[in-house]
């Protein structure tokens, strides 16, 4: 087993997030999740079952965007700030640093490197086939016929059916993405949008994509979807 074998498999693991103790213990029940039970969590190799409090974060009040603001006046409302403040319930102070604690956890033994000393390394190109998008014509263009997918069609690293465009031509096989495939900007003359991603829905399946893009496709791709959107 390779090491992006085993990290897919333990990547694998579902978190299962529950509003409070009781229901999480009734979660871990239905789901079988019968490890030792830890401060905060339950786990054992099939997933983790943890829960908050009731309510973990809290909108603050308007004293602390300005002390005079803690006497109510009809003069201050409506009171709309430009950003919003939150606070940390202080009863529940303990739960969320547990949730931080195991997030970092994760974050640094499942995804990082040294913690595999022993398995083989694997770059994207030995797992993933990679493909280039479609060149056209102005006069390829159309009211109908194929759609093209390009940078303008992720949002949020999602696709997005706002600003399209369709061609009516010859479009070789390789420019036709599948479901599963990985959507992603790879030329572009505004730096930022180079990496923009998403993966190709049963919507969009058989469509095409535009030469500034690239197609993924490996049996891989959740897993190297998850490693291009992560920092």
């Amino acid at each position: 087993m390779n090491r992006l074998d085993l990290e897919v498999k333990r990547m694998g693991k579902s978190v299962y997030i529950a509003e409070k103790p009781s229901v999480a213990k009734e979660f871990a029940k239905a789901l079988k999740i019968t490890g030792r039970g830890n401060d905060g969590f339950i786990e054992n190799e099939n997933g983790i079952v943890t829960w908050c409090v009731g309510h973990l974060v809290t909108m603050s009040y308007p004293e602390k965007y300005d002390p005079a603001l803690k006497r109510w006046s009809m003069e201050t409302l409506p009171f709309l700030p430009e950003k919003w403040k939150y606070e940390v319930i202080e009863n529940v102070k303990k739960q969320l640093s547990l949730r931080r604690k195991q997030y970092e956890y994760y974050r640094d033994h499942l995804l990082n490197p040294a913690s595999l000393p022993n398995a083989e390394i694997k770059t994207v190109l030995d797992v993933a086939d990679i493909y280039s998008g479609l060149t056209y014509k102005p006069d390829n263009i159309s009211n109908n016929g194929t759609l093209v997918l390009r940078s303008s069609n992720i949002r949020n690293n999602k696709l997005s059916f706002e600003d399209n465009v369709f061609v009516c031509m010859d479009i070789p096989k390789r420019a036709i993405v599948k479901k599963d495939d990985i959507l992603i900007c790879v030329r572009n003359g505004s730096r930022k949008l180079i990496g923009k991603c998403a993966m190709i829905t049963k919507e969009a399946d058989g469509m095409a994509f535009g030469a500034f893009m690239a197609i993924v496709r490996s049996p891989y791709n959740p897993y190297i979807l998850h490693f291009i959107n992560s920092s």
